[in-house]
């Protein structure tokens, strides 16, 4: 034993004692081992746990042979390692809290390139629009079709004729039905602006002398004009000044009501759209 450790009959009268003798003995083991553990981990309830317990085993457990290099060996060397697999526990710990979150893995070149099934196509935008090459008008669906050339479309609605039609004789009020062209650049009107079609046609002229709408002079007129490349005789008894043209202010927002005298409108907003990119000799349909 080393200088200032107690006997042997002294350890035995510690531990074969009863009350505060074998409890305060053992104590000081369990205080040993408190303190291995309160320099991991401060306030920590474990060190008085292992202090009481360090107490219950000296009065139950202990022989009386037990020596103090030993007693001291255990209380000691088990909180050490103890502490070392609490360090190594918090460190994990800490890392894990602190490790970055994973990112998506890198894909393949080759397969980025390829369009995924589960990602809808991006939807291009319209091209834009610098001349339209064809206009199409449909009564029954009320909207003005017009292609530009490279094929995207604009679809304008519109208001029709208060005759249902189609044109047979200047003042009936009807839209006429068939097909033209644009007879003139847009100009200003009293609707905003104007865009004349070449109505009377061929065909409409056909029709007229056929049934004896018109004379066989005025027919020819008709179809001289169009084989020229003229604007037809308006004053026949076919009627004329028809064409495409906007609100003005007298019938602004109404384009759900039939009130033209034989045109096709359109918003003021529109008519200018359609009479910018509509030159001269752009073929018109007009259909039911």
């Amino acid at each position: 034993s080393r200088p200032g450790a107690p006997t042997n009959g002294e350890r035995a009268s510690s531990w074969g004692g009863t009350g505060g003798s074998a409890g305060s003995t053992h104590g000081r083991g369990g205080d040993v081992r408190g303190s291995g553990i309160h320099t991991l981990c401060a306030h920590s309830p474990s060190a008085s746990a292992a202090s009481a317990s360090g107490a219950v085993r000296g009065s139950q457990v202990m022989p009386r042979s037990y020596s103090l290099s030993a007693m001291r060996l255990v209380p000691v060397a088990a909180p050490a390692a103890a502490g070392i697999a609490l360090v190594l526990a918090f460190a994990l710990a800490l890392a894990l809290a602190c490790a970055p979150l994973p990112g998506p893995s890198p894909k393949d070149p080759a397969q980025s390139a390829m369009p995924s099934e589960a990602e809808p196509a991006a939807i291009l935008p319209s091209a834009p629009c610098e001349r339209v090459e064809r206009i199409v008008v449909r009564r029954a669906e009320r909207v003005l079709i017009a292609t530009c050339v490279g094929g995207a479309e604009r679809r304008i609605p519109v208001a029709l004729a208060r005759a249902p039609g189609p044109k047979r004789v200047s003042g009936d009020q009807s839209l006429p039905e068939g097909d033209y062209r644009i007879a003139g650049p847009a100009r200003t009107s009293r609707f905003h602006r104007f865009l004349p079609i070449d109505y009377p046609a061929p065909a409409d002229a056909a029709r007229a002398l056929a049934d004896g709408r018109i004379s066989r002079e005025d027919h020819d007129a008709v179809v001289a004009a169009h084989r020229e490349g003229r604007l037809p005789p308006q004053e026949t008894r076919l009627g004329g000044h028809l064409g495409f043209h906007g609100e003005g202010r007298r019938w602004r927002g109404n384009l759900e009501l039939d009130w033209t005298e034989g045109c096709v409108a359109m918003s003021d907003s529109d008519i200018e759209w359609l009479g910018d990119r509509s030159p001269p000799g752009t073929p018109v349909r007009i259909e039911r």
